[in-house]
C-alpha cells in the first residue's frame, strides 16, 4: 500500500514541478526574446535569428531553473493535496512525516 501512496505523492510533485518549469521557461523565453528584439535590423540579424537564439538558450535556462521549479512544484502539489484533505488521509494511513518528507525529496 505504501508504494501506491508513494506513486500518488510523486506524481503530484513531478506534475507540479513540470508545470512550474514550463511557466518559468515561458517567462524567461519572453524576456530573452524582448532583449534580442533590440538587435533586429542591425546588419543581417532578423526576427528568425532572434527566435532561434531564444530557443537555443531555453535548455540552459531550464537546467538553471530546475531546482527552483522543483521547490515551487512540490509546494504546489502539497497545497493541492492539503486543499483536498488528502494529506490527512495519507497521515491516517500511517505514513509518518519523515516518510512523507523522504518521498517528496525523492521526487525532487
Amino acid at each position: 500500500m505504501l508504494w501506491i501512496l508513494t506513486y500518488y505523492l510523486l506524481r503530484n510533485a513531478i506534475t507540479g514541478t513540470l508545470f512550474a518549469l514550463m511557466v518559468l521557461l515561458a517567462i524567461a523565453g519572453i524576456l530573452e526574446f524582448v532583449s534580442e528584439v533590440d538587435n533586429i535590423g542591425k546588419g543581417t540579424y532578423q526576427m528568425l535569428h532572434a527566435v532561434m537564439i531564444t530557443f537555443s538558450r531555453l535548455p540552459q535556462m531550464g537546467y538553471n531553473f530546475l531546482p527552483v521549479a522543483a521547490l515551487i512544484g512540490t509546494l504546489m502539489g502539497l497545497g493541492q493535496l492539503a486543499a483536498g484533505s488528502e494529506l490527512i488521509a495519507v497521515r491516517a494511513a500511517g505514513v509518518s512525516l519523515w516518510k512523507l518528507s523522504g518521498i517528496l525529496v525523492l521526487g525532487g
